[in-house]
């Protein structure tokens, strides 16, 4: 057995970059597509992805409602609450809502996992999927 071929760095350094090259590329996601806003009734309504920019520990779930003439918020409203497990990447865990459309009054929200939501925009309300809640587990979306 020839011991310094076994211990040469290359030897045990690319195997190792490999793994932890593909173990990094399993764990991140393609960033989600940007969602349109629609407008209606002088508010135009958005869904940023990201949460951190707006304070938040996580991403996705929130729609925002801004004047369209001046674009300051008026409000925003969580659409739907996603539990990360602390164990997995949060970003292969994020839901991102994919599509906004206001349909007699009320705005559709559709997320990643193609559930809709509906919004009662009167009341600032989710009327329809309200309180769902998504366990923490990898999404294939994406990637």
């Amino acid at each position: 057995m020839n011991i310094g071929r076994l211990m040469n760095p290359k030897a045990i350094l690319l195997p190792l970059v490999f793994v932890l090259g593909a173990i990094h590329a399993y764990a991140k996601r393609s960033p989600p597509a940007e969602v349109p806003p629609v407008t209606y009734q002088d508010i135009k309504y958005s869904a940023p992805h990201w949460g951190a920019f707006n304070g938040r520990k996580q991403n996705g779930q929130y729609i925002q409602a801004r004047s369209a003439e001046t674009d300051k918020l008026l409000w925003e409203l969580r659409i739907y609450e996603v539990k990360y497990d602390p164990k997995l990447e949060s970003d292969v865990q994020d839901i991102f809502i994919t599509s906004l459309k206001v349909v007699e009054g009320h705005l559709e929200v559709t997320n990643e996992a193609q559930d809709k939501f509906v919004v009662d925009l009167s009341k600032r309300k989710v009327i329809k999927g309200a309180k769902r809640v998504y366990e923490g587990k990898p999404r294939d979306s994406g990637r």
